[in-house]
């Protein structure tokens, strides 16, 4: 099974949920949060249980939360099976030298919230404020030509960078997740709350 990433901005108020998440830790409560962006746009099936109803109640709620009281598509980016090639480029341009398995990611990197986890068993990860802003500062110091200097396929290969062989030489599909994540990380900071950095 294919690992992906996605980044989700979300107000504040979500504490409300993950709160609700840690209460009930043995409940199916958790592994809706996984939902989270399917819920917002109203394309969440609750099953019939109980804590998928409540869940999506919960999460229709905090929707008027978001500015407008609307949830738009620039609030989610799906990063397409980039993130770990995004990693390695951006941990060898802040330092050449290191090695790749010894770096601090960039993407899923944050507060971990260990009840909730994804089928596949990553834990729901989440940016502060500040996280967001930091992140934001480091893609916004950096062009992807400067980024894509540092690309080398071999030593990619040999560190085991994740689907690497299947996106090597798309350079277009490069080019544009790294847009889309300045853009998203920009929309993000408008919601004003914090980012679910969503593994599964």
């Amino acid at each position: 099974m294919a690992i992906d990433l996605c980044l989700l901005a979300v107000p504040k108020e979500v504490e409300y949920i993950l709160k609700k998440a840690t209460k009930n830790r043995d409940s199916e409560y958790c592994d809706a949060v996984f939902s989270l962006p399917h819920a917002f746009e109203n394309d969440c099936t609750d099953f019939g249980h109980s804590d998928w109803i409540e869940f999506h109640k919960d999460a229709q709620d905090l929707v008027k939360y978001y500015p407008e009281s609307t949830f738009h598509s620039k609030f989610y980016l799906d990063t397409n099976r980039t993130y770990k090639i995004f990693d390695y480029l951006l941990a060898k341009n802040e330092n050449a030298t290191k090695n790749f398995r010894d770096v601090t990611p960039f993407f899923y990197d944050g507060i971990k919230h260990d009840v909730c986890e994804s089928g596949q068993g990553f834990p729901l990860v989440y940016w502060t404020i500040n996280m967001l802003r930091n992140k934001k500062k480091v893609l916004d110091s950096v062009s992807f030509e400067d980024l894509y200097k540092l690309y080398d396929y071999k030593n990619m290969v040999d560190e085991g960078v994740y689907k690497i062989e299947q996106l090597h030489e798309k350079t277009d599909e490069l080019l544009k997740i790294f847009n889309e994540t300045k853009m998203f990380l920009e929309n993000a900071l408008a919601v004003n709350g914090s980012v679910l950095v969503i593994k599964y």
